[in-house]
């Protein structure tokens, strides 16, 4: 059984490589803590929303955030289809789904056609 001394101490941030051709090379995304799952389920990010995740998500090989939450307009700005692979490779690393963004993106009413839960 662990002790809270153990668990204080246990170093639980993953980063995972993810290639973005459109910038020219390899970025890393992390696993996000508990609060900043929170904090983007509650919206307390603001509406940016692909901004917001790629700010989340984006880290050095240590797991340390790139950027903060004031630069999520600025990355918001940069290619979807780069954000879209930072963003798909943040989800997956994190085990979240299409259901855990609806409420960020304002669709937390409507129901995917094709969900098949591939990755």
């Amino acid at each position: 059984m662990l002790t809270r001394d153990q668990i204080v101490a246990i170093q639980d941030t993953r980063v995972r490589k993810v290639a973005v051709p459109e910038w020219g090379g390899d970025v890393y995304v992390r696993t996000i803590s508990g609060d900043e799952n929170d904090r983007i389920a509650k919206r307390e990010f603001g509406d940016r929303t692909r901004g917001v995740l790629a700010a989340v998500f984006l880290s050095d090989a240590d797991g340390r955030r790139l950027f903060d939450d004031s630069d999520a307009e600025m990355l918001g700005s940069k290619s979807y289809t780069a954000l879209d692979a930072i963003i798909e490779a943040g989800l997956g690393h994190n085990a979240m789904g299409d259901a855990d963004v609806d409420g960020l993106e304002g669709n937390s009413g409507e129901t995917p056609e094709n969900d098949s839960g591939s990755a």
